[in-house]
């Protein structure tokens, strides 16, 4: 909530957008300034969402403050005449001036066609959408495409528009990256897509809040639970200490026993050779005979009857498996450095999205150079025996915030349904593979 209130107001609004000027369009401004010097006509084609008008508007000022030269903008509709446009511009010329038409095709192509006639000190500007050209084949030759902008321009453009807001509320060259992807380089779709973005930084800068008040009151009753624990602890030592103080005097009682059966044995052995002895006598004397035992009295154990344990070491290494170097093909490669230096940065609490996965390394590099986006990485791992090569892209505080990221991302790499994962899952897997 306080997040959202230190933002007043809407940053992309109309109203609001910065004059931004990328080098690719510094390089047409500089082409229609020396052409401009020997009068004629050229045309800048361009999509809907392009920036035509705000490339007039940005070339107006420019030539305003060139005092070799004159600039008008002029506006027409489609029944516009070249009298009513000339009578736009200022009569008195002393020096070239560049009249500037936007939305030059709305206009009759009659109109367009006076526009290649020569006039005296004036260059023509015709600002349009594609397909002027096709009726008048006189622009074919001097027709320009209005550059669109690239990753870098986008970039800048959404650091200059951003810099008065708070470091939370700014986009990184990764999440500008996205709103590239989805805008295609049209500054129109780029302030819409960014617009967008922005309102679920706020939304997630609003969740945090509400996660810190949870996290404040969860902090009291993690401590109550250390006091509990520690408690628990402290009785089941004591219990601990009690039942060896009983198995002491267990095993001494024991000791006590052992030595009373030993005394009773010396006895029986005493009493049994005092029998022996009268035994021996009554043999002597004739009063005792003793018939030898026949063979059935014997009671025999047989060898088959014994049977040998197995061994369980034994049967233990048949069923282990070794583990040889197939097995170990994989697990002492490490990632790339570059990789293991970016994942050792990240939070494990972050999350990360995986893009692609494959058995061939050729082809997640081949993927990831055609991804050309930042913080994306290759790694390798092995999933069920089988090495497999992954692609990650980038590093987000939230769940909410790398699903956006995802949803901004062109079809063809929507098809290979990313999936979301955190840093502490990646991790273990990298150990298991270890």
């Amino acid at each position: 909530m306080a997040f959202q209130q230190g933002i007043s107001k809407q940053p992309f609004h109309t109203d609001n957008r910065v004059l931004f000027v990328p080098d690719s369009w510094r390089r047409l401004f500089a082409l229609i300034k020396h052409q401009a010097a020997h009068s004629g006509f050229c045309l800048i084609e361009g999509l809907f969402g392009a920036g035509k008008s705000t490339f007039a508007k940005i070339l107006e000022k420019r030539m305003v403050l060139d005092d070799a030269m004159d600039c008008a903008v002029v506006q027409i509709h489609p029944l516009s005449n070249i009298e009513q446009v000339l009578s736009q511009l200022p009569q008195d010329r002393d020096k070239p001036l560049v009249a500037i038409i936007d939305d030059a095709h709305e206009a009759a192509a009659s109109l367009l066609k006076r526009f290649t006639e020569g006039h005296r000190n004036i260059y023509w500007v015709l600002l349009a959408e594609p397909g002027v050209a096709e009726h008048v084949s006189a622009f074919e030759p001097v027709r320009q495409e209005l550059p669109l902008f690239n990753k870098e321009d986008c970039y800048q453009l959404l650091q200059k528009q951003l810099h008065e807001l708070p470091k939370m509320a700014q986009f990184t060259q990764m999440q500008s990256d996205t709103i590239w992807y989805a805008s295609k380089g049209l500054p129109l779709k780029i302030f819409e897509q960014a617009s967008k973005n922005l309102e679920g930084l706020l939304q997630a800068g609003t969740t945090n809040e509400y996660f810190d008040k949870a996290n404040r009151g969860w902090l009291s009753t993690a401590v109550l639970a250390v006091a509990a624990i520690a408690f628990i602890a402290f009785i089941l030592f004591k219990k601990s200490s009690d039942q060896i103080d009983e198995n002491t005097t267990l095993a001494e009682r024991s000791v006590q026993i052992l030595d009373e059966n030993s005394t009773h044995q010396k006895e029986d052995a005493r009493l049994a050779n005092q029998e022996l002895l009268e035994i021996s006598e009554l043999q002597e004397t004739g009063e005792l005979v003793i018939e030898p035992p026949s063979s059935d009295q014997y009671i025999g154990s047989s060898t088959n009857d014994i049977k040998n344990d197995d061994d369980p070491i034994a049967e233990i290494a048949q069923t282990s498996t070794l583990i040889t170097a197939d097995t170990l093909d994989g697990v002492n490669k490490t990632p790339e450095t570059s990789f293991a230096q970016w994942l050792a940065s990240q939070s494990q609490d972050y999350y990360s999205a995986q893009l692609y996965s494959h058995s061939d390394p050729a082809e997640a590099n081949v993927f990831k150079h055609n991804l050309d986006l930042a913080d994306s990485y290759v790694y390798s791992t092995v999933i069920k025996g089988e090495k497999r090569y992954r692609v990650l892209w980038g590093s987000y505080q939230t769940r909410a915030g790398a699903e956006q990221a995802i949803r901004s991302l062109p079809p063809e790499i929507l098809q290979q349904k990313p999936w979301i994962r955190q840093f502490s899952a990646i991790n273990q897997e990298l150990q298991l593979k270890q």
